[in-house]
């Protein structure tokens, strides 16, 4: 049994409640017989009960659960007067009057009243008032009453030709429930011997008991108070029911040597809890800790736990919490299974406490199509006592098949690259892809390797894939049930992207180094050769309009078109277009872009005829 804090909580309830009980019969004429029953109950049964239970004699546990179901039966019977008394003293009980505080001070008013007017009188009078311990034996020895409390009722009692005025009244709560009551005398030696009968009756009742007791004396018809064995006399009629609230603790204020009376109340109210019947209340919380243990250990109760399945080839050594593993033998593999399943175990609380650790172990043969719960092995093992159950009711459905190894050879079709996130000055050259090996082998269930397709698991580049890639890839998840027996990884280039900034137009000069007599004069022509921009790594699609004319305007102001004369075959008027100019382009454009990377490329390419026929001078 776990002690956490809500057990613990319920075993004090449970001890309240049987001290409280024990309490109640205890101040009956049935004491010792109580004694002697919580004495064989504890021993005699429970004991009994937890021998039995603890050697595992489980016919004499039976004998005595049956029994105790008639203990509760045969104690209503015994006690069967006392209990009907408790029930019908239940309203007058001193803890239920203090929920009735305005009406116990209306009997604090009436009392206080009667008393000033018998003590005018010279009208001997003694008023008991009861509080937490129980005056019923000395109600038994009185004559029962069960009367309104009345100044006047209280005068009818105490007149000398009333048969009752001779002993005491006792108030409990709101109602006078006895008269003509006898109190025992004060043993104290100190006291004065002049002191009569009356007030010797209400000291000794204060000393036993923390009953509040007041007196009018009949020669003097002085007003006295006692409480605790000490007593307050001379009380002046106008201050007596202030007084006598304060000593029943029903007072709306108290004075300074009152809140040191109460402090030290409160001081003696826990020492009485930890000293005062101590052999009663600890047999209240064996008492109780037997019963709570008893019905705990016979509680039986459900808990369900889920366990992942897992596979495992060969020996698999100790089951894990929360697994289920199922051994399979070389060259098998579970084809379908379950990937979790939910076990139900029924118990007492506490042979489930250890369930949350637990696992299982099960060996499965080829072609079995089902495991059931009696071939599951637990770990740790359960007790005896838990019953596991498949919590959908049925055995858990399984199938094993056989396994087979195949090569394949690898092809780019079988992997897709995702370039969405690749930073938009690179590309990746997939055309370039190349698998090694380029050929792998695969083990699996057959009917899973014929007709296959295989396929990778996506790659996906991101913004800091800007160099060649070689990495290992793995198979999809569709093809979670093969094995690749080996290592495969792939190789592709990242190059910086190149793109068109457009199309510029330089006229075409020409050009001669060597001066020749009878080399023919050609016109100037009047004509321009178009050339497309490149640039790689310099600006990305998502440049604007502007970006691209300021690197166009530079190209063509740098550029030079021209045709070399004396490279013109003799007989030919025909020449190639040549262009130079772009030079140390990187510094003179970083003065015109924001930014030039060190690795941006700048090209330029002749889109018009290569070729330029020119016009030869007249008279050539």
């Amino acid at each position: 049994m776990t002690f956490d804090s809500t057990t613990l909580l319920q075993i004090l309830i449970l001890s309240i409640g049987i001290y409280l009980l024990l309490a109640f019969l205890r101040s009956t004429r049935g004491s010792g017989l109580v004694r002697g029953l919580g004495l064989a109950l504890i021993v005699g049964v429970y004991g009994l009960w937890g021998l039995a239970d603890a050697m595992e004699w489980f016919e004499l546990k039976l004998i005595i659960q049956g029994f105790l179901g008639f203990v509760f039966v045969i104690l209503a019977i015994i006690f069967q007067p006392e209990l009907r008394r408790g029930i019908v003293s239940l309203g007058g009980n001193p803890l239920l009057g203090r929920l009735l505080r305005s009406q116990r001070q209306d009997v604090v008013a009436e009392v206080s009243a009667a008393a000033a007017v018998m003590a005018k009188k010279k009208q001997g009078a003694l008023i008991a008032f009861e509080r937490k311990t129980p005056l019923d034996a000395y109600i038994d020895g009185g004559v029962k009453l069960d009367a309104e409390p009345n100044r006047y009722l209280f005068d009818s009692l105490f007149h000398h030709g009333n048969v009752l005025h001779d002993g005491a009244v006792i108030v409990r709560g709101d109602r006078v429930v006895a008269a003509s009551c006898l109190f025992p005398l004060t043993e104290n030696i100190e006291i004065s011997k002049s002191t009569g009968t009356r007030h010797r009756a209400a000291l000794g009742l204060t000393e036993q008991t923390d009953a509040v007791t007041l007196t009018v004396s009949e020669e003097t018809g002085r007003i006295s108070v006692f409480k605790g064995g000490k007593m307050d006399h001379g009380i002046k009629p106008a201050d007596l029911e202030g007084l006598l609230a304060k000593r029943l603790g029903i007072a709306d204020a108290e004075d300074e040597e009152e809140h040191g009376e109460a402090g030290a109340s409160r001081t003696s109210f826990l020492k009485r809890l930890f000293t005062e019947h101590l052999g009663q209340k600890l047999a209240a919380v064996v008492l109780a800790s037997l019963v709570f243990y008893g019905a705990h250990q016979d509680l039986r109760f459900s808990k369900d736990k889920q366990l992942r399945v897992v596979t495992s080839i060969g020996e698999p050594g100790l089951a894990r919490a929360g697994e289920l593993i199922v051994v399979l033998e070389d060259g098998w593999e579970l084809e379908s299974a379950p990937k979790t399943c939910s076990v139900r175990f029924e118990g007492t609380r506490d042979q489930l406490d250890p369930i949350v650790q637990a696992g299982g172990i099960v060996h499965v043969r080829p072609g079995q199509q089902e495991i059931q719960m009696e071939e599951v092995e637990w770990f740790p093992p359960l007790d005896p006592g838990v019953d596991p159950y498949w919590r959908d009711g049925v055995d858990l459905p399984i199938s094993v098949v056989g396994l087979e190894e195949i090569e394949v050879t690898l092809s780019p079709d079988m992997l897709t690259i995702i370039t969405d996130n690749l930073d938009p000055r690179y590309e990746a050259r997939t055309d370039k892809l190349q698998f090694h090996p380029n050929t792998v082998r695969l083990r699996g269930p057959a009917n899973l390797l014929e007709d296959l397709h295989l396929r990778f698991a996506d790659v996906v580049l991101g913004l800091a894939d800007t160099y060649d890639i070689d990495r290992t890839v793995a198979l999809a998840k569709e093809f979670s049930d093969l094995e690749l027996m080996d290592q495969v990884r792939i190789q592709f280039p990242i190059v910086l992207r190149e793109i068109s900034l457009g199309q510029v137009r330089v006229p075409i000069y020409l050009l001669r180094f060597e001066k020749s007599e009878d080399a023919p004069e050609f016109l100037a022509p009047n004509t321009e050769a178009e050339f497309e921009v490149f640039a790689r790594g310099l600006l990305d699609e998502d440049s604007g309009d502007e970006e691209r004319i300021q690197v166009r305007t530079f190209v063509q102001e740098r550029l030079r078109s021209f045709v070399i004369v004396d490279d013109i075959p003799p007989g030919t008027s025909t020449g190639r277009v040549e262009y130079h100019g772009l030079g140390n382009w990187r510094e003179e454009l970083a003065e015109i872009v924001d930014e030039v990377p060190p690795d941006a490329e700048l090209r330029v390419e002749l889109v018009s005829d290569p070729e330029l026929t020119l016009e030869k001078r007249e008279g050539e």
